[in-house]
């Protein structure tokens, strides 16, 4: 993905983020944002000393739940026990907002596919609604590297369909995305969706048709786990409220021990 398109799309999204997503979630899922974020953390157990990172942290919502659960984790000597990385300074300083001072978070600026992290120093590691803005496999192959063997893998994101992988889904694609790049050209006000609750500027609509391309069925996305060496240990899928519209997958899996 263009990290360029993606920076300025969530620079300009960055102060009513949270009231977007949670409204499309709504619309899309049936379900508000905090309800799936805790949704996604009830999939994993994390110990009071165990290292975390959340990647594509955004407004830190997923640390700072992790944060009020209990028991209360405990800080590492190293740093906090929250790790959250994003590619956009603007959502970090929202993040900052949310969370207040704390040395239970460290927030790092910086890219899921190329991050500024030593090896195998995390036992969890978290992506929610993010990995369809970035290159998959190198972002796989980041977190493999970061994770230590055993490592626990919680993913949460867009899930294409069987109606998107059939002839009609791949026509309405098509037209999905010849819409978005023509509304890109023609100077309005508004995108023509704002009566469905979906809000789209220029820069993430932009960004948008690239994630378009990213979405993937749960068999595919079981398929490229397991080549950067992720075991499955639980896939689920949530069902859109329309056919039409994209569904849902939860992920957990773990990063496979060294035989060496």
């Amino acid at each position: 993905m263009a990290h360029d398109n993606v920076i300025e799309a969530f620079t300009a999204l960055a102060p009513y983020y949270e009231e977007t997503v949670d409204r499309e979630l709504r619309l899309f899922w049936g379900v508000g944002y905090l309800e799936f974020v805790e949704r996604l953390l009830a999939r994993v157990v994390i110990g009071e000393r165990e290292r975390v990172l959340d990647v594509a942290t955004g407004t830190g919502v997923v640390p700072a739940a992790i944060l009020a659960r209990t028991p209360p984790l405990r800080v590492h000597p190293d740093h906090g026990p929250v790790v959250g990385l994003d590619i956009t300074p603007a959502m970090l300083s929202e993040a900052r907002r949310r969370l207040g001072p704390t040395e239970k978070v460290q927030l790092v600026c910086g890219s899921g596919t190329a991050m500024p992290l030593a090896e195998g120093v995390f036992d969890v590691a978290i992506c929610c609604l993010g990995t369809h803005h970035m290159d998959v496999p190198a972002l796989l192959a980041e977190l493999s590297r970061v994770l230590r063997p055993g490592g626990r893998l919680v993913i949460a994101d867009v899930c294409a369909t069987p109606f998107w992988r059939s002839l009609p889904g791949r026509v309405m694609f098509a037209v999905l995305l010849g819409f978005y790049s023509l509304w890109l050209r023609i100077p309005r006000r508004g995108n023509g969706l704002e009566a469905y609750g979906v809000s789209m500027d220029r820069e993430r609509a932009r960004a948008e048709i690239e994630a378009f391309r990213n979405y993937r069925t749960a068999t595919e996305w079981r398929d490229l786990l397991g080549r950067y060496g992720f075991q499955t240990v639980e896939m689920s899928e949530i069902h859109a409220l329309h056919r039409v519209y994209p569904g849902g997958i939860l992920i957990v899996s773990t990063l496979a021990r060294s035989t060496a």
